[in-house]
């Protein structure tokens, strides 16, 4: 590729997300890594049904991260669905850890051991972590993040160089092809809806 091709392959990308808000370019980027590696990653809330406290982690793969505890709890206290999605954040792989650590903090006060933490159903309504989009299952997924998040996770930042805009060509290709409109998550969100929650059949915007 010369220069000129180069020059006008960077033009046209940069005015495919032109656009577009960090909202939905962020949603768009974490759908197309999705559909790409067929793996759910973010950052999980599972509620313990006997203690009542809640585990919050991150995984790169949920699907695989939740059959593992369930079978932890089975093996260690030889109970069967002791654990209970509750929520999902919509975070890609290179960002999961520092989110996680930023969430740990902002919920401080709640921590009793570890990952584990004390939240009451207040203090899910009440905060921006539990969820934009709500399952029929009552599993809610957060989509759409707190301002201190899209510091972190800067695509438009991460795709304003040349370098950048090669590596993530495929993204950009992905993105003609699918995204339709101002909010994608409605068509995109199926393809992680069964990882996090296999028994929810359909979902809200809250």
């Amino acid at each position: 590729m010369n220069n000129a091709e180069l020059e006008n392959l960077v033009t046209e990308s940069l005015d495919s997300i032109s656009g577009m808000i960090k909202e939905e370019l962020t949603s768009a980027y974490y759908f197309y890594l999705a559909e790409k590696t067929q793996k759910t990653s973010g950052i999980y809330f599972i509620k313990n049904k006997y203690t009542g406290l809640m585990k919050i982690t991150c995984t790169s793969d949920i699907k695989t991260k939740y059959s593992e505890l369930n079978e932890l709890f089975k093996s260690h206290f030889g109970v069967d669905d002791a654990l209970q999605m509750v929520g999902f954040m919509l975070i890609a792989p290179q960002y999961i850890t520092e989110i996680e650590k930023m969430v740990h903090i902002s919920l401080a006060d709640k921590r009793k051991d570890g990952d584990w933490f004390d939240i009451s159903e207040n203090d899910m309504h009440d905060s921006w972590l539990f969820g934009d989009v709500v399952l029929d299952n009552g599993v809610r997924i957060t989509s759409v993040f707190d301002d201190d998040v899209y510091d972190i996770i800067d695509y438009r930042a991460h795709l304003s160089s040349a370098e950048c805009i090669l590596e993530e060509y495929d993204f950009f290709k992905w993105l003609a092809s699918n995204y339709r409109g101002s909010n994608p998550i409605y068509e995109m969100i199926g393809l992680v809806v069964d990882d996090i929650s296999p028994t929810a059949l359909s979902w809200n915007m809250i």
